[in-house]
């Protein structure tokens, strides 16, 4: 009984965590300006003692 209580719970909670994650992609979809992307730099830094292979 226990085995079918689980699979109805995971089938309720499995579209409510979907809906949840389209619902975030869809509001920075509709809204680019709010969307912070860090830029990396060209030139990455090197170690001065790196010892490579």
């Amino acid at each position: 009984m226990s085995s079918v209580f689980k699979y109805f719970g995971t089938a309720v909670t499995g579209p409510i965590s979907l809906l949840k994650g389209l619902s975030v992609t869809l509001r920075y979809f509709l809204n680019p300006r709010k969307i912070v992307t860090e830029q990396y730099p060209e030139n990455k830094a090197t170690l001065k003692n790196a010892r490579t292979l």
